[in-house]
């Protein structure tokens, strides 16, 4: 099975140094995970030094070492998404390029983290279509940070996050009461910014809050 991995969520668990459990994250056995030809531009891994200036001397390597292990998206996207997708506001091309390749390919999970792009393609009766073959195999970044609490324990989370709190608001609410955090307080604070309507893409979410991807 593969995972798509979007930009958005690549940086916070870099930020958050869970990009070295991905497997345990995205579901060990996965054949291929895959990432946007725009990542390394994106992360200005060819001019290091403005990478690591943006980004942070710890983070840039964790980007670097988990694109090396992932493949690029080699295909162009499908014409009739093409057409579709570039007339919602809300939609930028790398978000159009993983909707159209993940709905095309049953056997994928996209994760992101990015649900504005997510609202935009729910609400757009144009979408309805490709929100259908899309459905139920989306995991947002606040689902990936309650199984990592999961897979890894709650104290070893709590403690990364609270290093990376100026990487994210969601993190900021979640862990902001620091080393007084409790698990079931930034579970709650974390499941409570999951998308819970149809129109702001519930229905593409995969269940995975209490059941792992396999």
């Amino acid at each position: 099975m593969k995972s798509f991995v979007d930009n958005d969520i690549i940086h916070k668990l870099a930020a958050l140094d869970l990009l070295g459990e991905a497997d345990r994250i995205f579901g060990a056995g996965r054949d291929e995970r895959i990432v946007l030809p725009t990542a390394r531009f994106k992360f200005l891994l060819h001019q290091r030094a403005k990478a690591e200036q943006r980004y942070g001397l710890s983070v840039v390597p964790r980007i670097e070492t988990f694109l090396g292990s992932a493949t690029e998206l080699a295909s162009a996207m499908n014409e009739d998404d093409q057409a579709i997708l570039n007339k919602v506001v809300g939609i930028d091309q790398g978000e159009a390029l993983f909707f159209s390749a993940a709905s095309r390919d049953p056997d994928s999970v996209l994760f992101t983290g990015d649900k504005r792009s997510l609202r935009a393609l729910a609400s757009a009766p144009t979408c309805a279509e490709i929100v259908a073959r899309l459905r139920s195999r989306v995991v947002c970044f606040e689902q990936v940070v309650v199984i990592a609490i999961r897979e890894l324990g709650f104290g070893a989370v709590r403690d990364r996050a609270l290093g990376a709190l100026g990487s994210d608001r969601v993190l900021q609410s979640a862990f902001g009461s620091g080393a007084a955090a409790t698990e079931a307080n930034v579970t709650a604070a974390l499941r409570a910014y999951v998308p819970s309507t149809e129109a702001d893409g519930a229905g593409l979410l995969r269940v995975l809050v209490d059941d792992p991807p396999h």
